[in-house]
């Protein structure tokens, strides 16, 4: 008999064949590999080496590209700022046509067609800049604008247009569109850049009494409409005679017809400094003028610390203004003195 460990033959004769077999499968993996050896060195890794040059060479082109970019942006800002009008037309020219392209950020192309409108010294090179910001307005759906960006484009179309009845037209577009007038912060950044652009045109006092009265029609903060009658205040007294401050006194009243109770106060008062900006020391002239505010007040007398906030606020932005604040103490004295008991 067969002792248990013994193993029959032809299970050895069955180990014998496997080990063969398998002997012969890795054989033929390793001719393959040996085979596919040389097909990765000659066309493999040359392909890999060309991939890896063509991504370092759209690198370097794209890394150029963008130095060059910041390049081009560096002179456009720097001749917009230049006192040489020659730069500063290039740089409107470089604008426009960046623009046409779509590739110059919008804000950066505002922001330098407005610097040269601005600070421009002649009308040529002002109307030049004012028609590239036309054509901005008119391309301004392929820009993707943002909603404050296209507050800056509105406001300076508005603002820069050189014809009375154009600017007009364009502010009162300003004033009617909902994107701007539904949202508050939006509203609110349209009253300060109009602010702003102002202060910007001295020399032009009736676009500054232009852009003034369109403030109230967009925002009702009590601080821009304060800052706002005190600039209008100074305007009135330097613009040329062709613009009475009783015009400028009804249109506040005309617009506060529809406006809240403490909205009309300040439109109120607004109308009050602009009409005793001609007429100085009128005491009759004045308390015309009061009585709506003296109304209102008696019908709400919580109003009265608005009329005292408000009134501050104006001679806060022109502390040193003589004349406007003794008109401004008139008025505190007419309006608020009386109201307290005796």
């Amino acid at each position: 008999m067969l002792s248990s460990e013994t193993v029959p033959v032809h299970a050895l004769s069955r180990q014998a064949q496997s080990h063969q077999e398998s002997t012969e499968g890795s054989h033929w993996w390793q001719t393959i590999a040996a085979s596919a050896g040389p097909f990765v060195t000659s066309i493999v890794v040359p392909i890999l080496s060309s991939l890896g040059g063509l991504a370092v060479g759209y690198f370097t082109f794209f890394h150029n590209a963008a130095v060059e970019d910041t390049k081009q942006y560096k002179t456009i800002v720097e001749s917009a700022v230049s006192d040489d009008e020659a730069k500063q037309r290039t740089a409107v020219r470089m604008v426009a046509y960046l623009a046409k392209s779509k590739t110059i950020e919008p804000t950066l192309g505002l922001s330098v067609l407005g610097t040269v409108a601005r600070t421009a010294k002649t009308e040529d090179l002002r109307n030049e800049a004012v028609d590239a910001i036309e054509n901005l307005f008119r391309v301004k759906g392929s820009l993707n604008l943002d909603p404050y960006d296209y507050v800056e484009l509105l406001t300076l179309r508005a603002a820069l247009s050189p014809a009375e009845s154009s600017r007009r037209e364009n502010l009162h577009a300003l004033e009617t569109d909902p994107k701007v007038t539904s949202e508050p912060d939006l509203a609110r950044a349209a009253g300060l850049k109009l602010l702003a652009l102002s202060h910007a045109v001295p020399n032009h006092p009736q676009t500054v009494i232009d852009l003034l009265l369109s403030i109230p029609s967009v925002i009702h903060d009590r601080d821009i409409i304060a800052r706002e009658v005190a600039l209008l205040f100074n305007t009135i007294k330097s613009r040329p005679k062709s613009v009475l401050a009783k015009q400028v006194a009804d249109y506040f009243y005309e617009l506060a017809k529809d406006k809240t109770a403490i909205v009309k106060l300040r439109l109120y008062l607004a109308r009050c400094l602009a009409m005793q900006s001609e007429i100085v020391n009128s005491k009759d002239n004045l308390e015309k003028h009061l009585e709506s505010v003296q109304i209102l007040l008696k019908e709400q007398p919580n109003l009265e610390n608005e009329i005292r906030s408000f009134l501050n606020d104006v001679l806060e932005e022109v502390p040193d203004n003589d004349e406007l604040t003794k008109i401004v103490e008139t008025v505190r004295s007419r309006v608020i003195e009386p109201s307290k008991p005796k």
